[in-house]
């Protein structure tokens, strides 16, 4: 079973897995610069068509983010008003061209498949080295320290692929008529 998983946003990433091995893994393609860049849904659209998925696991994000401290200067820093706008916007272009390829959609919170692959938190970089150890094959997706995006999506379709051979919980917030 080909399954798609994907962390949503502006700088998401999409990853398909085919049996459990992983297909393929992307940076969400985009067009645009600084605050005028948006998702390339034709580019998405034709790359999500060509691997032919039958169930596509979405990230369920809330809109507005916590505060988190910045790594770098230590101060405290929070998704504003505009920001929240441009991701909800990215959002609605990735699950709305999912659903145009005619892939049912799941949503799965982060809680959700995190806990199925004993994660904690939001380190992001210990979702890539998890992926890397689950798919070896697959280092040159994730050699770079900004691959947690792919490692997420790929960690996404797992979950899901556990999901439809009923080794997971169902996720949050599924639309009945894509009940597998």
């Amino acid at each position: 079973m080909r399954v798609l998983g994907i962390d949503p946003g502006i700088n998401g990433a999409a990853a398909i897995l085919d049996g459990g091995r992983v297909l393929d893994a992307i940076d969400l393609p985009t067009i645009g610069e600084g605050s005028k860049r948006e998702i390339n849904v034709p580019a998405f659209q034709a790359w999500l068509l060509g691997h032919k998925t039958e169930a596509g696991y979405i990230e369920q994000v809330s809109f507005g983010m916590p505060p988190i401290k910045d790594p770098e200067t230590g101060e405290q820093r929070q998704m504003g008003t505009a920001s929240a706008g441009k991701f909800g916007f990215a959002c609605g272009e990735i699950r709305a061209t999912v659903i145009c390829c005619a892939i049912p959609v799941f949503l799965a919170t982060p809680q959700q498949w995190k806990k199925f692959h004993n994660l904690r938190g939001s380190n992001k970089e210990e979702s890539r080295q998890t992926a890397l150890r689950l798919w070896p094959e697959a280092h040159a997706l994730l050699a770079r320290m900004m691959d947690h995006q792919r490692a997420e999506a790929m960690l996404l379709a797992a979950f899901g692929t556990a999901r439809h051979s009923g080794q997971a919980p169902p996720p949050a917030a599924l639309p009945a008529r894509n009940e597998p």
